[in-house]
């Protein structure tokens, strides 16, 4: 089974440190948690203890911080544990902080029927899901995988000509793991 450990940091190594780039959408962020997605937390996310959540808190959280966010937010709420295959189970998790679980596990799906798996693309991640993800020939899932996000990316960027700054980074992660 695939461990959050071994996940992590891949994350991290994409994510990087503080960013305030005019294009992002989620506004400022740091090691790949926005201040949009802090600021739904309350006051979880004032780590600067100053009774609110701002920039300054995006700006002095701590990679340890930022690690707890991904475990109790996106890892562990999506089971992606119980998927047996490392690689798999950290693309999985890569593309839900990056582009949001629903449309992450949107791509597996349609990743699963190019593999020839009958299944619904519906966002979730449920035994059907899973069971398809196991039994899946890992090398031609990640390749199926890396197409699918490259191709969502390149859609944005069409729709939102402000997102070519981000072509680079994205296309990069679409084909790493």
């Amino acid at each position: 089974m695939a461990t959050f450990e071994e996940a992590i940091p891949h994350i991290l190594k994409h994510e990087g440190g503080f960013v305030n780039h005019p294009a992002d959408p989620g506004g400022a962020t740091n090691w790949g948690i926005s201040l949009r997605f802090l600021k739904t937390q309350g006051l979880l996310g004032d780590y600067d203890c100053d009774g609110d959540v701002d920039i300054d808190d995006i700006r002095i959280m701590t990679e340890e911080a930022a690690k707890y966010v991904y475990l109790t937010h996106f890892w562990d709420p999506n089971g992606y544990d119980r998927i047996e295959v490392q690689d798999i189970a950290n693309k999985v998790f890569d593309m839900s902080v990056n582009m949001g679980p629903s449309r992450a596990v949107k791509i597996l799906q349609e990743s699963l029927r190019d593999c020839r798996q009958d299944l619904k693309v519906d966002g979730a991640f449920g035994p059907k899901t899973l069971a398809a993800t196991n039994n899946a020939n890992p090398s031609m899932l990640l390749g199926a995988m890396r197409a699918n996000q490259r191709h969502y990316y390149e859609g944005l960027i069409r729709a939102n000509g402000k997102l070519a700054a981000f072509r680079k980074g994205w296309l990069r992660r679409a084909v790493a793991i």
